[in-house]
């Protein structure tokens, strides 16, 4: 994915969006009563899961709100957008809308329920998200955004096209992962960690500046299938995307349209998770049936993960701010960790 040049920024993306207009996006022209948003994803594949969610949702908005509020889909790497910069710009109106996942670094309370190890189950991170939800919603409202859906991806594990049946294999090897937390756990066992956006995977793979990855079979996982070899499962952690608007353009739309928009967004959302965990198996089972070495973790490697793991709970939170900290430990004291 082409990066912003120090000559580009979010706001003159933003110009030329206004400037440009609708034709500029490959839109029809559209009455003086329409509106017009741009929703962004970091999911590059328009067949997988994520994309189809929110593509459908853009579509049942449109249908709630007779054509009176079009939302355009782009997927990742279509825009001069970084993964990682997708919150700033919703919040500068670069685009409207956006799938964001890579939120940690301008969200730090998104962290809480993504260290590694710390949560084992969906059922678990459904507890403690209830729990987290209204922080999560505080946090986005300074930054003027509102949270209108989301989805959760099956357990994050890891991939690798050299040997990884183990945790000691994991020794030297280059991992991309999608937070700085889960490359703390990458890194306690001897590997390296890296951060890049879904879009630069596939790249990075073939040519080898990565090893493996950090997903799940509906994530990224079979998407990557003819690059990757091997699988080592356990519960590393979760990763929730956040369907995130643009408070101010949301407030601007007629009460109706916002309630369609909310109500297609939420409903995309819930669509995509039981779509997520339907095909984990299965799309796992066809690249085993295709040669993939899957390896569940022993419970003596699940139980040295989170003993390794717990110290850095620690010394993540002295770091946070104060409301991140409270939080977690309101999170570890719900499941006993």
């Amino acid at each position: 994915m082409q990066k912003i040049s120090r000559r580009t920024s979010l706001k003159t993306i933003a110009a030329g969006f206004a400037g440009a207009g609708a034709a500029s996006l490959g839109l029809p022209r559209l009455a003086q009563a329409q509106t017009a948003w741009n929703w962004y994803t970091y999911y590059p594949v328009s067949t997988g899961s994520p994309a189809r969610g929110i593509t459908q949702a853009a579509e049942a908005i449109d249908k709630a709100t007779n054509g009176q509020l079009k939302i355009r889909v782009h997927l990742g790497g279509s825009l001069p957008i970084q993964a990682s910069t997708i919150t700033p710009a919703v919040t500068s109106n670069v685009v409207q809308m956006a799938s964001d996942i890579f939120s940690t670094g301008n969200m730090p309370i998104v962290g809480v329920l993504r260290l590694p190890m710390l949560v084992h189950s969906v059922e678990e991170y459904e507890k403690v998200h209830a729990i987290m939800m209204p922080l999560f919603e505080a946090a986005h409202e300074k930054k003027g955004l509102t949270i209108v859906g989301r989805y959760l991806y099956p357990v994050q594990s890891i991939w690798s096209r050299k040997k990884l049946t183990s945790l000691a294999d994991l020794k030297d090897q280059k991992i991309r992962v999608v937070s700085p937390e889960q490359g703390e756990f990458i890194r306690a066992f001897g590997g390296a960690a890296i951060t890049m956006g879904t879009p630069e995977v596939s790249a990075a793979l073939d040519r080898g500046v990565v090893d493996g990855v950090c997903t799940a079979a509906s994530g990224g996982g079979y998407v990557w299938r003819d690059l990757l070899k091997y699988n080592l499962i356990l519960p590393l952690n979760y990763l929730e995307t956040l369907i995130i608007v643009n408070k101010e353009s949301l407030a601007k739309l007629p009460a109706d349209q916002q309630a369609a928009l909310r109500k297609g967004a939420s409903e995309g959302g819930i669509w995509t998770v039981k779509t997520l965990a339907d095909e984990e198996q299965d799309l796992r089972s066809k690249m085993q049936a295709a040669g993939l070495v899957v390896t569940q973790a022993t419970a003596a490697e699940i139980e040295q993960g989170q003993t390794k793991m717990k110290s850095y709970w620690d010394e993540w939170a002295k770091k946070q701010p104060a409301e991140v900290a409270e939080a977690l430990v309101k999170v570890r004291a719900a499941l006993g960790r």
